[in-house]
């Protein structure tokens, strides 16, 4: 659901022509560091972290935005808890991309790029130790939404560390196979 109404939030800034042209044009009246909000496709999805982090960088201008137009500001809006979440989705969309762009390429070898998949396993997990003590280093955008005076709930904090046990889980599922052929190739080598 909260996928879905930041598409629909994005959709309509971007996707109309004249609301669109208001929003760039808001921008540069607030002199703001961004001049528009990134095309989101399902062709360019490595860089969906990307638009993911721009969207939550404007999240007061679109707010703004929104009232000029008497669009109705939905409860996510004024919901600090949507905000931590669509944050640590910034993040770790843009960890998942940074380790798809590190498996692609030409003359990869398969060992190397299974300790890639099998290093990012171990850092899923020590982001879920760190996150069930509070420890954020590693979510620059979920710390920025605290130092704007977002809070962050223990509850927001456990659908952190579930979101990151399942997305562990899913990893071990899916590469269970090559697990298995590397942990056979490094033995005879």
């Amino acid at each position: 659901k909260k996928k879905l109404y930041y598409l629909f939030l994005f959709n309509y800034i971007r996707a109309r022509e004249l609301n669109h042209r208001k929003f760039k044009s808001l921008l540069q009246e607030l002199n703001s560091h961004y001049s528009d909000v990134l095309l989101h496709t399902a062709v360019r999805w490595l860089c969906r972290g990307k638009v993911l982090e721009r969207f939550y960088s404007l999240r007061h201008e679109i707010i703004l935005f929104l009232q000029e137009n008497k669009k109705v500001l939905y409860s996510e809006l004024e919901n600090d808890s949507w905000w931590c979440i669509l944050a640590f989705l910034c993040d770790i969309t843009e960890k998942l991309g940074e380790l798809n762009r590190g498996l692609q390429g030409e003359n990869k070898i398969i060992s190397e790029m299974a300790s890639k998949v099998f290093a990012f396993e171990d850092k899923l997990k020590l982001y879920s130790e760190e996150i069930q003590n509070s420890v954020l280093i590693h979510f620059p955008t979920v710390v920025r939404a605290k130092e704007d005076d977002i809070n962050i709930s223990p509850q927001i904090y456990g659908i952190m560390t579930k979101y990151l046990s399942s997305l562990t889980e899913e990893f071990k599922r899916r590469f269970q196979e090559l697990r298995n052929k590397h942990l056979i190739t490094a033995f005879y080598s």
